[in-house]
């Protein structure tokens, strides 16, 4: 295919994902954008502080400080900075794809189709559209953005000499650094190297290899074992190792990996169906030994195996499943995280699976005539691209979006507050009330609750002038749930009420019960310095 017609193709589908994403410019804050960008109180105070409070996600929040600084609440420059950003993922996508199929070679309608194919289907696959178009997860765009760059930096330094390996080996670790303060999964990038030295250039021993393999399995079943060790002391190194790789204090980390061996095949089935995509997935509770976890994992064990065996004769299969389960084991395996499923979560290994779909469909498609893949092509690009502009659409329309949740998931806690928090926006107080109380029924009945909802009741109510039924609410909340940051946000949220009535005295109490259960509570530590003398 000429140069020309090249640039042609690709401005065709840049203009596509243009418009797949162009209803996104208007769509409204949503969920956690609110307690992150527009109520978030760091955003316009001390940058210090917004550096401690999200450490390992500095970049993103310093990103959302300076659009405030300069645009506030609008949305729509937080929106077309997500696009920006998805826009350029998607090109560091094909950049990586591009180097891999020159170091595995193949011929050159091969290469071409698969760096294009690769490029479209990330750009345009509607399972990416939560993590562009839901404001708040920019972390998964960024840590994608410096992750594929340092995969493909790492590449180049070793695939080149002289001056450019050096300004390759620089870059790497530029990307590193960048990535690091974006987001946590980073930190697999030192494995992801390992499995290019592995499976693409094959430099490690068999020896070494066993090594390695004996290692990481060591390591793995440590980390699970530490779950089934009693009485842990708080002091320990086990705990202390334990408490820093959960969100969440629940869930044993095996049932954790458990349930992510079933919900890793969802992802998988919308990435090629992507219907219907949800904020939230119902999410059915499962033993480690049931039938759906084992043949999950069987089914996973069978893709890893296959794709080990193909090493010597596509290299490139198998280094795209390694690198797609090795972005998925932070999120979806080892760290137990309180929502058990995010389609956000799926946007760095989506970075891979089209690597993987492009690379096979360019192997098929170079053996038939241009005509044949040209239609091909089309084809997929024009029924991504209207099912990505159909889920951004929805998105714009936050009534419709959050009957479509209801109506796919049933009842669920957290639409019902998204929906209460959405009207008590638009100050249609009664109606938030009225879905905000059917949330904090759902949610307690199905223990799932969380703080949020409560504390937005709580609001609604003071804002109507009920400050004591607000009081009294949440004084309940405080003692029923179980996770020290619920009940640390809620009585931060009590202390707050007294601060405002000018009763720091009696606050005092309240804001070091809510720091003892949670230090790095972000209105417990302004109330604090407001009561200081």
């Amino acid at each position: 295919m000429e140069r020309p017609a090249l640039i042609l193709l690709y401005a065709l589908t840049i203009t596509l994902g243009v418009v797949a994403y162009w209803p996104s410019l208007s769509v409204p804050f949503y969920l956690d954008d609110f307690s992150s960008i527009v109520d978030n109180p760091l955003l316009t105070t001390d940058w210090g502080l917004l550096n401690q409070h999200y450490f390992g996600r500095q970049l993103t929040y310093y990103s959302f400080a300076l659009t405030y600084e300069v645009f506030g609440e609008e949305p729509l420059v937080y929106h077309l900075t997500n696009m920006v950003l998805h826009l350029a993922v998607a090109a560091s996508v094909a950049l990586l794809s591009k180097r891999l199929v020159t170091i595995v070679g193949g011929g050159r309608a091969y290469q071409h189709y698969c760096i294009f194919l690769t490029f479209a289907l990330f750009l345009l696959a509607p399972l990416n559209t939560q993590a562009v178009t839901y404001i708040v997860q920019r972390a998964a765009l960024l840590s994608a953005l410096f992750y594929v760059l340092a995969l493909w930096a790492y590449l180049g330094a070793r695939t080149y000499g002289g001056k450019q390996r050096l300004i390759y080996t620089i870059a790497v670790l530029v990307f590193i650094s960048m990535g690091a303060i974006s987001k946590q999964n980073i930190v697999t990038l030192p494995v992801a190297f390992l499995l290019l030295e592995l499976f693409l250039f094959k430099t490690v021993s068999r020896l070494w290899q066993w090594v390695l393999y004996s290692v990481l399995a060591v390591g793995l079943a440590g980390l699970f074992a530490i779950d089934l060790i009693p009485n842990l002391s708080e002091h320990s190194l086990l705990h202390v190792i334990d408490q820093a790789t959960r969100l969440q204090t629940e869930m044993p980390r095996y049932e954790y990996f458990a349930h992510q061996l079933v919900i890793l095949w969802q992802y998988i089935y919308k990435f090629f169906v992507p219907y219907p995509l949800l904020l939230e997935y119902p999410t059915t509770v499962y033993s480690a030994t049931s039938s759906q976890v084992l043949l999950s994992g069987v089914g996973h064990l069978a893709v890893i195996v296959v794709a080990i065996s193909l090493r010597q004769r596509l290299p490139l299969i198998t280094v795209c499943v390694g690198l797609f389960y090795l972005a998925h084991s932070v999120e979806s395996a080892l760290i137990p995280i309180v929502d058990l499923a995010f389609e956000h979560r799926t946007y760095l290994p989506n970075a891979f699976l089209a690597v993987l779909v492009g690379s096979c469909l360019a192997g098929l498609l170079s053996r038939y005539r241009l005509r044949t893949v040209v239609f091909v092509a089309i084809a997929l690009t024009l029924v991504f691209t209207f099912l990505t502009y159909k889920r951004n659409e929805l998105w714009g329309k936050p009534i419709s979006f959050y009957r479509h949740e209801l109506t796919h998931v049933g009842d669920n806690w957290r639409s019902y507050a998204a929906l209460g928090l959405f009207e008590a926006k638009r100050g249609r107080f009664k109606h938030g009330v009225k879905w905000l109380r059917v949330a904090i029924k759902v949610g307690s009945e199905r223990g799932q609750l969380q703080a949020k909802p409560v504390i937005a009741y709580m609001d609604l109510l003071h804002k109507t002038g009920n400050t004591p039924r607000a009081k009294y609410i949440g004084v309940l909340a405080a003692k029923s749930f179980t996770r020290n940051q619920d009940k640390s946000m809620v009585w931060s949220k009590l202390a707050q009420y007294q601060v405002e009535h000018g009763n720091c005295d009696f606050a005092k109490g309240l804001i070091e019960r809510s720091l003892q259960l949670d230090s790095s509570n972000i209105i417990a530590q302004r109330l604090a310095r407001a009561c200081s003398p």
